[in-house]
């Protein structure tokens, strides 16, 4: 499998957890056979590669449910499997996956004691024996600069936390883009946009369109580390009790909000802005140029009953709830039509960094921001909304025709905003065909049923809201 960065959208799950709850409908459940299970439900999803948590046999000390830590290394973990041939489980679940077209990345965790050749080897055997596509590793025993410059592990997609990729290729691109940057700025910037925070516009563009001709950059709203997407929206503060550290282990500033009421709540009012800031957030990861990951049950609105650190919680807690499922199939349709939505739109997810220059002569830039007024960004601190236009000239679709011209308005005031409408080429009309503060079932319109705008010069986009536009003949 050789999926481009631009062309990705990585599903995160933990191998055991993701099936062991009674609703998953898998038989054979928290096992690699299991997960088969799952590979037609990923595609219609329309994910393109499966991320497992640690896979390989690491230490069974108490309260390791998540499995970042050492251990051999050159095993797959016997207990997620059914059968009593684990690397046979193992290398089957990879094949299923890639016959039908899915990329499989695997994490690794490596302590100071591993030495980088150690390191290499561990990639190299997994590479090599189980066909993997790719590695996330982490840990103070990774030498990220020699690992990129193994052979080997040529084409093979290789990302770490926070690592500075201009000490491998000192902004030269490579003949390969196969390393990737996987860290929590994105996150932290998005979600304090979202809750309504001072001062974050200039980050939101930076994020927005980051995207470097060296290497990737893997973005999320949410991680196993952290606060699922339904209680980054349902929690201000972490509920780690159940973990038996007083509470004190987790991130203690997750950029979240409750929308009024910590938790559970019944109030329609409270659970409709939710829903709503959910929306705001997939569209956010979706309509950036990064390369967008969802965790696991995101989609159907899964809960850790607000536990940020689930690190020991081999149950209910930390297992996804796969009973969300159901009551939240309108969430599920909206993040698959979102996804689909990128996927249309080439400009939305490019292979190099996108330029607010009009290289070509195309009379407009590839990417420009407004406001109230046109081609202007509203960038003074108390700022919580912007408007981006792509020019789609610059990119083409799959049946060679240029893309659409498209208008993002991120507006995340609590009260409606009016957005200046640049003018377009002559014979396009402006259509609506997204807007987060409709109800979750109409919020994407379907290729084809755009909504055609009245000729007008503003939009009025409501509070805590994302709105897309396409401007076409």
């Amino acid at each position: 499998m050789n999926i481009s960065y631009n062309e990705m959208i990585i599903y995160k799950i933990h191998v055991r957890g993701y099936t062991m709850q009674r609703g998953s409908k898998v038989k054979n459940k928290g096992t690699f056979l299991g997960l088969q299970d799952k590979i037609s439900y990923w595609k219609e999803l329309g994910v393109t590669t499966i991320e497992l948590m640690p896979t390989y046999d690491f230490d069974d000390f108490p309260a390791n449910y998540w499995g970042y830590t050492r251990g051999d290394y050159f095993s797959p973990k016997a207990e997620f499997c059914e059968t009593e041939n684990p690397e046979r489980e193992v290398k089957d679940f990879i094949a299923a996956l890639h016959e039908t077209g899915l990329e499989c990345l695997m994490d690794f965790y490596f302590p100071e004691a591993c030495a980088p050749e150690l390191v290499l080897e561990v990639l190299q055997f997994w590479r090599k024996e189980y066909n993997i596509d790719g590695f996330v590793v982490s840990g103070a025993g990774v030498r990220f600069d020699f690992l990129a410059k193994d052979e080997v592990l040529a084409e093979t997609k290789l990302m770490c936390p926070g690592y500075d990729m201009n000490q491998i290729y000192k902004n030269k691109p490579p003949k390969v883009k196969h390393l990737a940057e996987y860290n929590t700025n994105f996150q932290n910037c998005m979600r304090r946009f979202l809750r309504g925070d001072r001062e974050q516009i200039p980050g939101v563009i930076y994020f927005l369109k980051e995207n470097p001709e060296t290497h990737g950059k893997i973005q999320y709203m949410a991680n196993h580390d952290g606060f699922t997407l339904a209680d980054m929206v349902s929690y201000d503060y972490r509920h780690n009790e159940a973990n038996g550290e007083d509470n004190l282990d987790g991130n203690r500033e997750n950029y979240s909000w409750n929308c009024g009421v910590e938790g559970p709540t019944r109030r329609k009012a409270i659970l409709d802005l939710r829903k709503r800031q959910m929306r705001n957030a997939m569209m956010l990861l979706m309509l950036s140029q990064g390369t967008p990951l969802i965790y696991a049950g995101d989609e159907f609105g899964n809960s850790q009953k607000g536990n940020n650190n689930p690190y020991c919680q081999d149950n209910e807690v930390g297992w996804t709830n796969w009973m969300k499922a159901k009551g939240n199939a309108d969430f599920t349709k909206f993040v698959k039509d979102l996804i689909q939505f990128r996927k249309n739109h080439p400009i939305l997810h490019m292979p190099r960094e996108i330029k607010g220059s009009d290289a070509k002569g195309f009379g407009y830039p590839e990417v420009s921001y407004h406001s109230g007024k046109a081609w202007y960004a509203d960038m003074t601190p108390a700022s919580r909304h912007v408007g981006v236009l792509y020019c789609g000239f610059y990119a083409q679709k799959e049946d060679g025709t240029a893309d659409d011209f498209i208008y993002i308005m991120y507006n995340m005031n609590e009260q409606p905003k009016d957005f200046a409408l640049p003018r377009l080429p002559k014979g396009m009309k402006w259509y609506l065909a997204a807007d987060s503060g409709r109800d979750t079932e109409n919020a994407i319109l379907q290729d084809g049923k755009e909504e055609r705008l009245a000729d007008a010069k503003y939009y009025k986009a409501d509070g805590r809201s994302i709105v897309v536009l396409l401007g076409k003949e």
